[in-house]
Order: structure tokens, then C-alpha cells, then sequence
């Protein structure tokens, strides 16, 4: 798709890829972004969201984000590995430069093995005042991961979800333990998303009350009534079946009923 955006694209959007094309080859150090980048990797790709779990964690930041992950396989490991692993190394050094003339938090970067996996990390540094913060700032949500085991990689917001989808920690799957025959497949666990919303369920009333200018009464209300809402779907899924035939689209959404009706 990305080598043919002139045959897809509308001519303004195919004037903006040409731009970020010209940067990721200079980004990806004179490497053709769509040819060598692109073309080194499966036409598969896994995209993988998680609840964030920051029980043993500090500092915690104030506003908690879901972690998320993709996940990718390259045909070449050996050729394309490390030169993923320096793009990686670059982009955070690029990070840390511009974070520091800005005042935002470092990066520290890092290396793990275990076994035939790599993961090449990045964790932000708390001031010396913030080391014990539960209010930190949002940057704390983020440990940002590049993980390779065999033929495949991981790039990822957190460290421990590129160990999770590598099976160093037990708990998310990868592409072993999912696999489809679908052209593309989606699911969202709305219990998942009303957990995150919970988490953060304090902000979301105090940002109700200055955008609405709600009493604090009013504001929990209208938050509780929007995790009711999202509570009542229990999941949605969408797949999309291509073969050399037909175009299949199937979208389905599991409701949880009250138990009277459940049982009707």
C-alpha cells in the first residue's frame, strides 16, 4: 500500500507521504523507507492493547494510559535486526536531546537477554523529588521497547507487555497463540476499556467539572453513567475475509443483559 499511495490516495495525502517518506529515508539513514524498511518485514502485524498495571510501580503517573504493543515478523533476522535495533537506539538518544531542551523527564536506555530474546529498553527518569510520586507526570505511563525473539519483533510502550507477547511473563499471547486466517482481524474488550476508565475515574470527574463547570455531584454522576454505558457491551469484533472470490466483512458486539432478561 505504502509503494502504491499514488494509485490510493488523493494527490494532497500522496504530498504528505512523499514528505515523511523523504524523512524516514534520512531517519532510517539513507534506507528506503517503503523498499528496505517495509519490505524487510510480513505483510502480518498484530496490534495489542492492555490495562495498565502500576501496583508495584513508582512513580505512578497521574493520568494511567493502556499499554500497547505491535507485533511484526522479518523474513530477514540477521540483516534486519540491528538495523532496527540502531534506529531504535537513535530515536531515543533524538528523545532525550529534545526532551531535555524542553525540561521533560530523561531517558536511561537499557539492554535485557533472556534465552534467543532481545529487548532494547528505554525508561524515564524521575527527579530525585518524584522518585515516590503518584502523581507523575504522564511520560511515566511509557517504557518504550523494542524486543526481538527469532523471526520476530516487538515495539512496544511498555517493557513488560514486549515480555508478555515474547512469553517471558505469562499473561498476553502473540501471533503463535492467535493465529487467524483473516485478512484483518479486531477485538475490543469493552471490560478492558471501562477498567482504564475507572482507573482514571477521579480526573475524568475533575475534568467534567472545569470543562462543564459541573458541581462535583454532577460530574460523578455523568462519569458513572458513561462507565454504566460502556459496561453494558461486553465485547466487539470485526474480521475481514479476502480470497481470491470475495470480500467478507462480519462486525459483532456481545451486550451484558440484566440477569432477568438473560434468563428470558
Amino acid at each position: 500500500m505504502w509503494m502504491r499511495c499514488g494509485d490510493l490516495l488523493t494527490d494532497k495525502a500522496n504530498d504528505q507521504l512523499a514528505v515523511a517518506d523523504t524523512q524516514l529515508t534520512t531517519f532510517f539513514a539513507g534506507r528506503d523507507f517503503g523498499e528496505d524498511i517495509l519490505g524487510s518485514l510480513e505483510s502480518d502485524v498484530q496490534i495489542v492493547g492492555k490495562v495498565p498495571n502500576f501496583a508495584d510501580v513508582l512513580p505512578q503517573p497521574t493520568i494511567k494510559l493502556p499499554a500497547f504493543a505491535m507485533e511484526f515478523r522479518m523474513k530477514n533476522p540477521k540483516e534486519t535486526q540491528p538495523e532496527l535495533r540502531r534506529v531504535f537506539q537513535a530515536f531515543v538518544g533524538f528523545l532525550t536531546i529534545t526532551g531535555s531542551m524542553n525540561g521533560q523527564p530523561q531517558l536511561d536506555l537499557g539492554m535485557e537477554k533472556e534465552g534467543e530474546a532481545q529487548l532494547v529498553t528505554a525508561t524515564f527518569v524521575p527527579k530525585h523529588d518524584q522518585r515516590e510520586s503518584r502523581e507523575a507526570p504522564i511520560q511515566f505511563n511509557f517504557s518504550p521497547t523494542l524486543a526481538f525473539s527469532g523471526e520476530r519483533v516487538v515495539l512496544s510502550s511498555s517493557t513488560l507487555l514486549a515480555r508478555e507477547l515474547l512469553g517471558l511473563d505469562s499473561s498476553v499471547k502473540g501471533q503463535d497463540g492467535n493465529a487467524s486466517h483473516s485478512n484483518t482481524v479486531a477485538n475490543l474488550d469493552a471490560t478492558t476499556l471501562q477498567k482504564i476508565l475507572l482507573i482514571n475515574k477521579p480526573q475524568l470527574v475533575a475534568n467534567n467539572m472545569l470543562e462543564k463547570g459541573h458541581s462535583k455531584e454532577a460530574a460523578e454522576g455523568e462519569i458513572s453513567l458513561l462507565l454504566d454505558l460502556v459496561g453494558f457491551c461486553r465485547q466487539a469484533s470485526l474480521n475481514l475475509d479476502v480470497n481470491d472470490t470475495q470480500l467478507t466483512f462480519a462486525a459483532r458486539i456481545d451486550v451484558n443483559l440484566p440477569k432477568e432478561l438473560d434468563h428470558e
